[in-house]
């Protein structure tokens, strides 16, 4: 029984691909999910934002077989519809942060649970969405 849902921002996935601190929650939550105590949802301007970052530094190529490991992973891949676009946008418009970041908190605040991150932009959110730092 899934008891709790969890928001990924494209600074945890990056972390959890480089191996970076914070990697290892990752990794633990990741199998709370496959165990089916969790539910991880990221959305699709997040996983974007991942594939951006790794064509960028790497190749197309690397962020295709990245993403795509992401992909198979036991994370929902939430698509933005209208309701989350919108709540994106007005956080945007009260808050300085990078727009993709928007979203991220976005669905949290939808979904009524925290977002996963370390992006030290989002201390300028924490006023409105629940932050678990990695």
């Amino acid at each position: 029984m899934i008891s709790q849902m969890k928001v990924l921002d494209a600074y945890a996935l990056m972390a959890y691909l480089e191996g970076e601190p914070g990697a290892e929650t990752i990794r633990n939550l990741l199998l709370q999910s496959l165990r089916g105590e969790m539910h991880l949802v990221v959305t699709t301007i997040n996983l974007g934002e991942v594939y951006y970052n790794i064509a960028r530094t790497n190749s197309l190529e690397i962020a295709d077989r990245l993403v795509g490991k992401l992909i198979d992973l036991p994370i929902e891949i939430a698509s933005v519809d209208g309701e989350l676009a919108l709540q994106a946008a007005r956080l945007k418009a009260e808050t300085p942060i990078a727009f993709a970041d928007c979203f991220a908190a976005a669905l949290a605040q939808l979904r009524e649970c925290p977002v996963v991150t370390g992006d030290k932009e989002f201390q300028r959110l924490e006023s409105k969405v629940r932050v678990e730092w990695l």
